[in-house]
């Protein structure tokens, strides 16, 4: 019976040891980091993992890189301890004795990591908050069992067996291994404390953070502009393309090969939908496209429901393309193969894109003799629509601009304006009703104006605003209440004014309260970005003599996470 009992107690310690059916079991014989003459193999490596990854499924390790981390941390290690050794720096053996009677067993984690994975494995104390480690206690320390109840003393039996179950060590080797990792944390703590915090420059990130501030704001898209504050018409295109005939001269030349007799004259009708949208974003926008056709296909124009619906720049025009050339984009290929199958007046089934879903209508096809003159107005028109929406975008911002600084509601300024330009060239159609006014008082992309939830100087006062540049910045550099940004703000798909409506600065008597606290966070996190760039510039002077055996980091794929 003892025997057999000997033998299973056997095959448990060579099946279950760390390491055991990892893909680096077959790494025995290499270096998982190679340093200044030192060698860190597969049974230091191993015995890290047991260390910080007990208890953690392969299927969670896997999500956190956990051993590419542990390599990081080895690897750091050994950095840190041979520039300790530089600079003379050391641990006694009592400090060593003291920390094994504890049962601490310190395991080194990549500095840029640590908080995270310290908090995330158990390997710290942890807050009272509820989050993160306790500021200023250790990271990298796993508590071994050495005490059969809190109250005995240090069992040295016991302390072998738990070594033996978690990290797969002797006595010896892990106190050696302990030796180097204290060493490393005394040069991590000395960078620590060197790092600085005033009380100037805890205030001034207090106040980014605390202080608050709302805006009214006014968002203008240029496609907007396009489709219903210009004069659009042939003669208008014509007056433009005389002023500036060079610029369409070389936009002619560039593309004329492209203007072939038979090349398919079309009209489109756009809706976006980006490659790999949800089920649900495809669903609503085919039900759109339909929906367009099926107006067309009922009488209504198609002019009137391209400017309204229809979302690419030839929307402006009432849909009108013409020959879809190489500036039409990677779609022209498609778009014209659709056109070829249609007769003319026709409308094609919808065509699915890189850029969206597209419903043509072939208008007729290019003549040979007129071939130059039409390709000409077409190019002549894209270039119109290009400098003259921007032109009526940036004079209606800096409009609205100068009349808000000379008293007057932005909200009144943009309603007036808005209206005013949608009707110029708004022409009713005969018979209509009042109520059927200017589409584009209804278009969801008309100058919206909107005044926003309070918001730090780093938040994001218009989340639906994609700017050129940090709007908040720009807010909190207003420095009274109704004070408007004399500059507009250029956006992905326009432009943006915001006017000042209140600003509350966070204050030194509630920073006083809170002083310590804030204080002792920011001096936690500069003394990680310091550690960091220390551990960096390690790792460069080493350059070539400091190697890293990656294979090591490799996840087990194990089937039976669970």
């Amino acid at each position: 019976m003892a025997a057999i009992v000997v033998l299973i107690i056997a095959v448990f310690a060579l099946e279950f040891r760390a390491g055991r059916g990892s893909p680096t079991s077959a790494l025995s014989e290499e270096c998982a980091v190679k340093y200044a003459g030192n060698c860190i193999d597969s049974k230091d490596f191993y015995a890290a993992v047991g260390l910080i990854a007990e208890r953690v499924p392969p299927k969670q390790s896997r999500a956190l890189s956990l051993r590419k981390k542990i390599l990081d941390g080895l690897a750091e290690r050994e950095l840190l301890y041979e520039e300790a050794k530089k600079l003379d720096l050391g641990v006694s053996d009592d400090a060593i004795e003291q920390e094994i009677m504890a049962g601490r067993a310190y395991v080194s984690l990549p500095a840029a990591d640590a908080d995270m994975l310290a908090y995330q494995l158990g390997l710290c104390r942890r807050s009272q908050a509820g989050f993160g480690c306790e500021a200023g206690t250790a990271l990298g320390v796993r508590q071994l069992h050495v005490r059969r109840t809190p109250a005995e003393p240090f069992d040295y039996n016991l302390y072998q067996k738990s070594l033996r179950v978690v990290a797969n060590r002797g006595p010896k080797e892990f106190r050696a291994m302990q030796e180097r990792e204290l060493v490393a944390e005394r040069l991590r703590e000395l960078v620590r404390t060197r790092v600085r915090v005033s009380d100037n420059e805890a205030f001034s990130i207090y106040e980014r953070s605390r202080s608050r501030a709302v805006v009214r704001s006014v968002t203008l898209d240029r496609r907007w502009f396009g489709r219903f504050a210009l004069d659009l018409s042939d003669s208008a295109v014509d007056a433009w393309s005389k002023e500036h005939a060079s610029q369409v001269d070389d936009s002619w030349k560039a593309q004329s090969a492209e203007f072939t007799a038979g090349c398919p004259l079309v009209s489109e009708l756009l809706v976006p939908l980006a490659p790999m949208s949800p089920d649900t974003e495809a669903t609503d926008a085919r039900d759109l496209i339909a929906s367009l056709r099926e107006r067309v296909k009922k009488g209504e124009a198609f002019e009137t429901v391209a400017r309204e619906a229809s979302s690419a720049p030839s929307a402006a025009f009432g849909g009108r393309v013409g020959c879809p050339t190489a500036s039409y984009g990677p779609d022209a290929k498609v778009v014209r193969e659709a056109a070829q199958k249609l007769e003319k007046g026709a409308l094609s089934d919808v065509i699915e894109t890189s850029s969206g879903l597209v419903v043509v209508r072939l208008d007729g096809k290019l003549d040979a003799a007129t071939a130059e003159r039409d390709g000409r107005n077409q190019v002549a028109r894209l270039l119109y629509l290009k400098f003259a929406q921007d032109e009526a975008l940036n004079a209606f911002a800096n409009d609205i601009v100068t009349k808000v600084k000379a008293g007057a509601k932005l909200e009144d300024v943009v309603t007036a304006k808005t209206d005013e330009l949608a009707r110029r060239f708004f022409k009713p159609k005969p018979g209509a009703k009042d109520a059927e006014g200017p589409p584009g008082l209804a278009a969801t992309d008309r100058p919206k104006f909107e005044v926003s939830p309070p918001f730090t100087a780093s938040g994001n006062p218009l989340p639906d605003v994609v700017p050129r540049e940090p709007l908040a910045a720009r807010a909190f550099a207003l420095d009274k209440e109704d004070a408007i940004d004399e500059k507009p703000i250029e956006t992905e798909t326009g432009l943006v004014v915001i006017q000042l409506k209140t600003k509350t600065p966070a204050s030194r008597e509630e920073f006083e309260k809170e002083k310590w606290t804030i204080l002792a966070e920011l001096r936690r996190a500069k003394a990680r970005d310091a550690l960091v760039r220390y551990v960096a510039d390690l790792k460069r002077t080493a350059g070539d003599k400091f190697k890293i055996h990656e294979a090591f980091a490799e996840e087990s794929k194990s089937t039976g996470d669970e």
